[in-house]
């Protein structure tokens, strides 16, 4: 069976079924309670790599402080998902996951955060890219974890993505 995700615009997947866990809609995810926020969802793209991925629809200028606040929501869910994952595998908290997601070795997976912004212009994601680094950086340090940042054009043909809607 195959799954497809809608959101800010874009049409994610469709991709197998067990390779993917909608994190914001587990219900084990929400009864931690308020406070957590979540990335859209989890996706094994291939054996030994996982997806933190986020979509948005738009970003705001680096210049001003909106960007600084974008930056620290996203990051925030990335850091979160993260953690609820690594609680779930080390038996601390339930979670729905396929058996397809919980396969590799944690050593040997590569951790990925994905973010992919709708209508964004190429050259504008560099900036995004770079404060999510920056504020990711202990994070990026001691799980190895990388950050990608995708418009709906790149994350087409990175295969990410099926449909969107043009702006």
């Amino acid at each position: 069976m195959m799954v497809s995700v809608k959101e800010s615009g874009m049409v994610f997947g469709p991709y197998p079924k067990n390779s993917i866990f909608e994190i914001e809609h587990s219900d084990e995810y929400i009864a931690l309670g308020d406070g957590l926020k979540a990335v859209e969802f989890i996706y094994r793209p291939k054996k030994n790599s996982l997806f933190f991925v986020e979509a948005k629809s738009s970003s705001p200028r680096p210049e001003t402080l909106d960007f600084d606040e974008y930056i620290k929501d996203i990051s925030e869910k990335f850091v979160n998902s993260f953690n609820y994952w690594m609680s779930v595998r080390a038996g601390r908290r339930e979670g729905d996951f396929s058996n397809a997601l919980l396969k590799d070795e944690i050593a040997d997976q590569r951790y990925v955060f994905v973010l992919v912004i709708n209508g964004h212009e190429i050259s504008w994601l560099p900036p995004v890219m770079e404060g999510l680094k920056r504020k990711l950086r202990a994070e990026i340090k001691i799980w190895n974890q990388e950050v990608v940042v995708y418009n709906d054009t790149l994350a087409l043909e990175k295969g990410l993505i099926s449909e969107r809607e043009r702006r």
